[in-house]
Formats: C-alpha cells, sequence, structure tokens
C-alpha cells in the first residue's frame, strides 16, 4: 500500500506542470542560444546544431514556440562583451519577445561528454535554473535536457505577467443560420406564363376574325 502512494505521488509530481500548464492555456516563448564548445576536436558548426536540436526537441511541446536561429544571430551580433550578465538578458529577452533565453555548453573529452544549460526568465525573481546532462550520445542528451527543460518552463509558465503573455487570436463567432440564409438563397425568377389549356386554344381560334375579303370577290358580289 505505501509503495502505490509513493506511486502515485511520484506521478503526481511529474504530471502537475503539465497539467498546469493546459489548465492556464499559456504559451510560452523560448529562445535557444548556441551552445559552447570545449573540445580538443575541431567542430565549428557544433554550437549552433546543438542549439537547434535542442531547439526542435522543446517545441515538440504544443505550448512552446522558439526563436529561429536567423533572429537570435541578429540580436547577438549587436551584442558586446562577451559574458551575459542579467541586465543583458533582459534585453535580449525583450528584442526576441521572449519568456525564456537558453544557454549552455558542451564539453567533450574522447567519448565522454557533459551538457550544462542555463534556463533564464524575465518575469520571476529566481531568475536562473541551471541542470546537466553526461553520457556518451549526443542525441540522448539533447533529449534529457530538453525534458529537463520543458518541466521547468511549465512550472514557470503560470508565473508569466497577463502583460507578458502571448494573445492567441480569438476564433470567430459563429454566423447565425438568419444570417446565412440570404447568401445561400437565390433570388426567386419571374414564373414563366403558365400554357393554356386545349379548349381555350380552340375558343380563341373561333373568335379570330375572318381574313378580308378581296376585291375582286366584292365587286363580283356588287355585279350580282
Amino acid at each position: 500500500m505505501r509503495n502505490i502512494r509513493i506511486s502515485v505521488l511520484v506521478l503526481l509530481a511529474i504530471l502537475w506542470p503539465r497539467l498546469l500548464m493546459a489548465q492556464e492555456d499559456i504559451t510560452v516563448r523560448v529562445a535557444v542560444l548556441p551552445f559552447e564548445i570545449f573540445s580538443m576536436e575541431e567542430a565549428p558548426n557544433l554550437g549552433r546544431e546543438l542549439s537547434i536540436q535542442l531547439s526542435q526537441q522543446i517545441a515538440l511541446s504544443p505550448r512552446i514556440l522558439t526563436c529561429t536561429q536567423d533572429l537570435i544571430a541578429s540580436v547577438l551580433s549587436s551584442r558586446k562583451g562577451a559574458a551575459l550578465d542579467q541586465a543583458q538578458l533582459a534585453k535580449m529577452a525583450q528584442s526576441l519577445d521572449a519568456h525564456f533565453i537558453v544557454s549552455g555548453s558542451l564539453t567533450k573529452i574522447q567519448n565522454d561528454m557533459s551538457m550544462d544549460v542555463q534556463l533564464y526568465n524575465n518575469f520571476d525573481k529566481e531568475a536562473y535554473f541551471k541542470t546537466f546532462a553526461e553520457g556518451t550520445g549526443l542525441e540522448a542528451l539533447v533529449r534529457d535536457i530538453a525534458q529537463k527543460l520543458e518541466q521547468e518552463i511549465m512550472k514557470k509558465a503560470a508565473l508569466i505577467p497577463l502583460s507578458q503573455r502571448i494573445k492567441t487570436a480569438a476564433a470567430p463567432a459563429a454566423e447565425k443560420p438568419e444570417e446565412l440564409i440570404p447568401e445561400i438563397r437565390e433570388e426567386p425568377k419571374e414564373a414563366a406564363p403558365a400554357s393554356k389549356p386545349a379548349e381555350e386554344k380552340q375558343q380563341e381560334a373561333s373568335v379570330k376574325p375572318s381574313p378580308p375579303v378581296k376585291e375582286q370577290e366584292a365587286s363580283e358580289e356588287e355585279a350580282a
């Protein structure tokens, strides 16, 4: 019995952030910055590829939107200084219109890898959340980090102020049936005159005046 209670509590702890976010119906936007790579091997594009993979993994959640790498690159190009302090992160979040910013690094020593990430938010007092993952497979590390970040993002989403929440377009109200009827109906056509019965046609034929008598026949009648 005790084991069942513990299992239920663990399940609630895992599902509670998802249920809370679904109840609030809040959509968030996350920006994943290119990773720093610490390795003896040359991998010039690995930092950008990691950010793309992690961004795609996070975006699998229906309530999480991610910023494009082109937009992030344009904001980073105007940044001055190497380190990102809280003031710079807040300014970057405002420029990207993002609630969360993910930054991190990958350390690789032969086949062993360690991924360290930091999640920043611009609306809570506890602005930072840090986590890490270790292993030998890069894809497994990305999935592990994405799962941890998703749980923290869902937990923090309910704290986003109303002024910073993404406004979703309201669905148009359904039109009333009376309003649709004039559009569907066709204009009534003029009724074609009904064909007259055969008896009326015969009466009209009998009433028709006889053709005029020729002048020659008239003169013969006068002579007679």
